[in-house]
């Protein structure tokens, strides 16, 4: 399995949230049926649904033969299944899709906007991109007035690959999803400022710290376009809860340390081998970090946490349940609990490779 595949699939597999104190992790059954477990893998809501979302505002999105619905944290329908699809609520709001266009419900199923668009992203501080017509991508606001009356962005006639968000009270537009260059920072009164010559990694920002790319290397930067710190860094993270993973390597071996926002080294590891190859960083939070690598050819996964414990799989085993389509990245939750195919079954395993839950 390729890095381009596992990109992917990160949108079809979800996490599950804080829900009543507690993580609800997505399950499949033999039978092809999905359902949730709690953290210490107690069976919650049966498998009954043909396929999943991740619960946000103690709702979740389910499918069900072919339409989309929402399940509260019992398992009960609390919005019929109605939708050709349906995304995780955030700030009360979630986006749908109803006779090939979108729309955005509350939470008692209503539509604040009705489905008009052809397509959009879920609501963040109160904003959400939506695309009007074959390029045309704008912003609005929960009451649907239009706040940005036409973002520029390079880009092939699919337009937008990767959700872009308001966070901290701005919006970041690369120039498109290859190059990364910055060309806009948009505020939430439509207002932009053009950053040239520096590149954006598609992990984007979060904790008020903007992750760019020059000359590749990769460092931050403030709300206010300041350095904070320089670009030294081959791979970087996002920050989440004040710590970002980030990578210098040399020489066959590369150093994977969790800094905090001033710089400082909370934790280091040593990657020791001339045939290894990073392909990525993505941070789980937790103070956990996940590497896709390959090895000699051969695609492997390192899950690592800043208390020094390891976890290695093969490409092909770890089903990526934290990450969502259409939903903010930077609101994705801390995770405890990883899904995996080992032997035809599936399974739930700690970073101590426990199982937790099987098939």
């Amino acid at each position: 399995m390729n890095f381009r595949v596992l990109v992917v699939i990160l949108y079809f597999f979800t996490t599950i949230p804080l829900v009543k104190s507690q993580l609800y992790y997505p399950i499949i059954s033999k039978d092809n049926k999905w359902g949730y477990i709690n953290e210490d893998g107690d069976v919650k809501i049966i498998p009954q649904f043909d396929a999943v979302r991740l619960f946000h505002e103690n709702l979740a999105a389910v499918l069900i033969g072919n339409k989309w619905g929402y399940i509260d944290t019992n398992g009960n329908i609390a919005i019929e299944p109605e939708f050709e699809n349906a995304y995780s609520f955030n700030e009360g709001i979630a986006l749908v899709k109803q006779d090939s266009l979108y729309g955005y419900i509350n939470t008692n199923g209503k539509f604040l906007i009705s489905p008009e668009y052809i397509d959009g992203f879920s609501f963040n501080e109160n904003r959400a991109m939506v695309k009007l017509d074959y390029r045309k991508w704008v912003i609005i606001d929960s009451t649907n007035t239009i706040v940005v009356k036409e973002l520029i962005y390079n880009e092939n006639e699919d337009g937008i690959n990767m959700g872009r968000y308001f966070n901290s009270g701005v919006l970041i537009m690369p120039n498109s999803d290859y190059d990364s260059e910055i060309i806009q920072v948009v505020n939430k009164k439509g207002k932009n400022k053009r950053i040239p010559q520096l590149y954006l990694s598609n992990n984007g920002y979060s904790d008020s710290l903007i992750l760019f790319k020059k000359r590749g290397l990769f460092g931050y930067l403030n709300l206010k376009y300041k350095k904070v710190i320089k670009e030294e860094y081959n791979f970087a993270t996002d920050f989440l809860d004040g710590n970002a993973w980030v990578v210098n390597s040399d020489s066959g071996r590369y150093f994977i340390k969790m800094i905090d926002k001033s710089n400082n080294i909370i934790f280091e590891y040593l990657m020791k081998s001339d045939s290894v190859k990073l392909l990525g960083m993505f941070n789980l939070g937790n103070k956990m970090c996940l590497i896709p690598y390959s090895i000699q050819g051969n695609d492997k996964v390192l899950i690592l946490n800043n208390a020094g414990k390891i976890l290695s799989l093969s490409g092909s085993e770890l089903i990526y349940t934290f990450f969502e389509d259409k939903y903010p990245f930077f609101k994705r939750n801390q995770i405890d609990l990883f899904l995996i195919n080992r032997d035809g079954l599936y399974k739930y395993i700690d970073i101590d490779g426990k199982t937790i839950w099987t098939q």
